[in-house]
């Protein structure tokens, strides 16, 4: 490995830190589990798993979204060092290094690690102890199988249902597959797999219900996250699927390890199969430049459709941030945009031209600084259409009178970031379970309490005499319109 190589690893690793904290404390709270997370720490009732209580104890009694986020970062940086130490004798610091420079440069992990939710959790839990499961596989020693067990009780603790599908299902595809596959038998993952969920189930600390995860089992989304995710580094996913699904038959090694891990990886719905993408894409990267690769027209080809993709892609962005932000969109765009097609395009010439130092330093930065620009250049402009949340929150007028009392309306969508940023402000908060209880919560309640809900609960006979409305426009956690409005109660009149 030369010094430009590892110049060029270093620095994509440190772009992957700043990634993982740069704007996390001007973000608005996300709608859904992110607000969940922090109504219920302004509560005292964080979840029982171990990442939900280091949320609650970096955040403590403030409000301030940078802390609530920052375990995500915590897991990332501690997943990727665990899997340098895992992996580095096993298939050598080359490969190893590539495949953390491609999971920095995935647009899945950086991003899922800035949201404060379970996601990033599972899947660099399930990732180690898959990686464990392999060295035990290669090296039975105690220390493996100890370090197995952890990570694994750790990842059914998280996300039960899609870990035990599969760890378990790995496990077993390599029993009967792999030629070393009987060393399993010790290892024994299918009934430690099952006496821990049976142990987490007994003491009612098993969570199946999947609230805390933005992605969970929903297939569509699953498949969709993922495969965005590995666009800076598609052409070699599809030249590593191939020779992988070439070499099955024949029994091969790496065959084995990998597609075993990644068929049950998407059978589970396994967020793991981010980072294990990642890992067929480090060894086509390094094999790709070997003489007499075999997929090299699977790779380019790859590379340049995503490269026409990104194109289309661009000019569609840069003519939708014109429109909604105007000048300031448009300059955005292109800084974010425009910088992920050169570097894409620096890789297809690495690619094409068989220059190895051309196609890993844009493989790596494309991924890697879109990320950095659309934190520091796009997610600025979001935030003027999405800081309504905090500005319902603030009274208005040139003598403003705190609120004493917040009513926030939830509905059947996703728990409101607004109802956290109210309990910052007042303690005295409470959340409306549906807009049927929103005239009796209005005649019920003393001058000074302020009501906040969509636009679409209040109902035409609301009595507006006891209210002072103010409405609010904006985005929503999906970048969908919302409109807010701020009902506050106006005292009662007395009668003679």
């Amino acid at each position: 490995m030369t010094a430009k190589t590892s110049y060029l690893y270093a620095i994509a690793l440190l772009l992957l830190v700043v990634n993982l904290l740069v704007g996390n404390g001007m973000t608005t709270i996300w709608d859904g589990v992110e607000a969940m997370l922090a109504w219920q720490i302004q509560h005292d009732a964080a979840g029982f798993t171990f990442h939900e209580q280091l949320a609650a104890l970096l955040m403590g009694d403030t409000l301030d979204p940078f802390f609530l986020r920052f375990s995500g970062a915590i897991a990332v940086i501690l997943g990727l060092t665990a899997y340098y130490i895992f992996a580095r004798r096993m298939v050598g610091t080359e490969i190893v290094l590539n495949t953390l420079a491609l999971a920095a440069s995935s647009l899945l992990m950086a991003n899922l690690g800035k949201v404060a939710s379970s996601d990033i959790w599972a899947m660099m839990l399930q990732w180690l102890a898959y990686a464990a499961m392999i060295r035990y596989l290669k090296q039975p020693q105690l220390s493996w199988q100890l370090s197995f067990y952890a990570l694994a009780a750790l990842a059914i603790w998280v996300q039960p249902l899609q870990s035990l599908i599969f760890l378990l299902g790995t496990g077993a595809f390599l029993y009967f597959v792999h030629a070393d596959g009987r060393r399993l038998l010790r290892l024994n993952p299918w009934a430690m797999g099952l006496l821990t969920a049976g142990g987490l189930y007994a003491l009612q600390w098993l969570d199946t219900t999947g609230d805390t995860f933005y992605i969970g089992f929903r297939t569509g989304r699953f498949l969709w996250v993922n495969a965005v995710g590995i666009l800076p580094f598609l052409g070699l996913v599809m030249g590593g699927i191939v020779e992988h699904s070439q070499r099955l038959g024949k029994r091969d090694e790496q065959a084995v390890l990998y597609m075993g891990a990644l068929i049950f990886a998407l059978l589970g719905h396994s967020l793991a199969l981010q980072p294990l993408l990642a890992m067929v894409a480090a060894r086509q990267m390094r094999n790709y430049f070997h003489k007499g690769y075999p997929h090299r027209g699977v790779v380019k080809a790859g590379a340049v459709l995503h490269l026409v993709a990104a194109a289309c892609f661009l000019i569609l962005f840069m003519i939708g941030s014109f429109v909604q932000f105007r000048g300031l969109g448009f300059q955005a765009g292109l800084a974010t945009g425009g910088l992920y097609w050169v570097w894409s395009f620096v890789a297809v010439v690495g690619f094409v031209g068989a220059r190895a130092s051309y196609a890993r330093l844009g493989t790596i930065m494309s991924g890697v600084l879109l990320t950095t620009f659309f934190w520091i250049q796009f997610s600025p402009l979001l935030e003027v259409q999405r800081n309504w949340a905090q500005e319902i929150i603030e009274p208005e007028g040139p003598f403003p009178k705190p609120a004493d009392q917040f009513i926030v309306g939830r509905g059947e969508g996703a728990f409101p970031g607004v109802a956290a940023y109210a309990h910052a402000a007042n303690s005295n908060t409470a959340v409306l379970s549906n807009a049927a209880s929103l005239q009796q919560a209005v005649s019920a309640q003393q001058a000074g309490t302020v009501i906040l809900v969509p636009q679409s609960w209040l109902p035409p006979q609301l009595d507006t005499m006891q209210t002072d409305t103010t409405v609010y426009k904006g985005w929503n956690a999906p970048l969908q319109p919302a409109v807010w409005v701020r009902c506050e109660v106006k005292p009662k009149l007395s009668g003679k």
